[in-house]
């Protein structure tokens, strides 16, 4: 059912808080110094660093449409499925989203990778439909394009959005 497409909307905020509050625990800053790099994932910083306009449509174009439908088809509409037979729901979620988020080969995105996963796998179990999944996941790839785009545009963008995450942290007691 259509309908369903549209939790979408709910699941990105959620993670979108998710990983606000992993910011305002520290969670970057101790996979930064864990990793002793900069944890970002490299299609993002691939979006923000490429100049050739063409190069940089075809990025988005990968991370908005070719990531969601393939990812789906892999992990929801194969390994999800495959796994379900021998361990059961429980087991295949989690098992489903650990491949995904390791599959991005990037510790920093790993736990709000994990959780999408399993976001993703539980909407494919509800919906028995990849249409959720694909819809869930293209919806926070566009939006991150959306918003590294948008800082890419306008780079003082990035120094607002930290302010306000300073303020909110402050107001949450961090």
């Amino acid at each position: 059912e259509w309908r369903w497409v549209f939790m979408a909307f709910p699941v990105l905020f959620f993670m979108w808080l998710l990983m606000g509050g992993l910011g305002l625990v520290g969670y970057n800053e101790w996979i930064t110094e864990l990793i002793g790099k900069d944890p970002t994932q490299e299609m993002v910083l691939a979006i923000q660093e490429e100049q050739d306009p063409t190069t940089l449509l075809m990025l988005c174009m990968v991370a908005v449409i070719g990531a969601p439908f393939s990812e789906e088809v892999v992990f929801r509409g194969y390994i999800y499925p495959t796994m379900k037979r021998f361990v059961g729901v429980t087991g295949s979620v989690l098992f489903s989203a650990a491949l995904f988020s390791a599959v991005h080969l990037n510790l920093g995105a790993l736990l709000p990778l994990f959780v999408l996963g399993v976001i993703l796998a539980v909407s494919y179990e509800m919906t028995g439909s990849l249409w959720m999944p694909i819809a869930i996941h293209l919806v926070f790839n566009l939006a991150t394009v959306v918003v590294q785009m948008a800082i890419k545009m306008s780079p003082e963008l990035q120094e607002q959005l930290e302010q306000k995450a300073r303020e909110v942290a402050i107001l949450w007691g961090g």
